[in-house]
């Protein structure tokens, strides 16, 4: 994991303002939940933190490095979105290990961060299971396997996490943040 610090940071589309001055420190380990009605700049705010939108202004640091012209995969940030993208034809297992698999980590290796991963999670007894043999929890909680293993750094989601991912309701005591914007 890594610290995330947002400082003045803007976002435009043309004449359109979506985020102004936004100011956020997210500390090493923290969990930090954005909650705010839809359109208020959320989802644009984690695009920018992973690099799949360009800050009008303002800094965004990583583990203490400037990271505004870094292209995505150059963050090590992994994404979850809210609409789940499992691969159908891959079990659990496979879908949480893919993204190891394509930066050709060692099986060992892949094995230890998967179970890891699936231990703190819950899907141990799932990870042979392909995704239409999953109750609608656990197809909820897959997607955020897949991050766990593949980054080092932070994870984004564009989900409700209460909902959508039961162990973090369960463990987890957020710091909200009301969402910039109206």
């Amino acid at each position: 994991m890594a610290s995330i610090d947002i400082q003045n940071v803007k976002k435009s589309f043309g004449h359109v303002h979506v985020l102004q001055d936004v100011q956020l420190k997210i500390e090493d380990g923290e969990f930090v939940v954005l909650v705010g009605p839809s359109g208020c700049g959320k989802s644009t705010l984690l695009r920018m933190i992973a690099g799949l939108e360009e800050v009008t202004s303002g800094e965004i640091r990583i583990a203490g490095n400037r990271v505004n012209e870094l292209h995505p995969k150059d963050r090590d940030i992994a994404m979850v979105f809210q609409s789940y993208a499992l691969y159908p034809h891959m079990n659990v297992a496979g879908n949480m290990s893919y993204s190891l698999k394509l930066r050709k980590t060692a099986k060992d290796k892949i094995a230890s961060v998967v179970g890891a991963a699936a231990s703190k999670l819950g899907l141990d007894p799932l990870l042979e299971r392909r995704p239409k043999a999953l109750s609608g929890g656990s197809v909820s909680a897959s997607p955020w396997a897949a991050p766990s293993c593949a980054s080092r750094r932070r994870s984004c989601s564009t989900n409700r996490c209460r909902t959508s991912m039961p162990v973090c309701a369960s463990r987890c005591v957020p710091r909200s943040r009301n969402c910039m914007g109206t």
